[in-house]
């Protein structure tokens, strides 16, 4: 079965007052969770970040008031800044995606000794 990735924001949101405008948003949090089911067992992982939005000469005209803004479109805005980040949103879905390869085949396990006696724990 292929992961599903699902993109979301963080609902605290950190605004101030810039210029005559206020409740401007100036980050995001974002998550990237993503899950998988391999040979009939579920995985899931998940990455997170902030991204700081650049609010130093908003259009009036354009501006989006606080009480308008929607998940949808402060990800858009976080997943733009993410895009021009070292990490893409695209290479961050595949690294999600390795990482539960890996949990479902871990490329090596510890193991106690043979020769080793556990103390039953209390």
């Amino acid at each position: 079965m292929a992961a599903t990735h699902t993109w979301s924001v963080n609902s605290d949101l950190k605004t101030k007052t810039q210029g005559s405008l206020s409740d401007v948003v100036q980050s995001v949090g974002w998550r990237l969770s993503s899950t998988d089911t391999i040979n009939g067992v579920d995985f899931s992982t998940s990455q997170k970040g902030i991204v700081n939005l650049d609010v130093n000469n908003i259009d009036p005209s354009t501006f989006i008031s606080f009480s308008d803004l929607t998940e949808e479109k402060l990800l858009t805005w976080a997943k733009s800044i993410v895009d021009g980040d070292t990490k893409s949103c695209s290479e961050r879905q595949v690294m999600n995606e390795e990482t539960l390869a890996r949990m479902a085949n871990p490329p090596e396990e510890t193991k106690v000794a043979p020769w080793v006696t556990l103390e039953p724990t209390e």
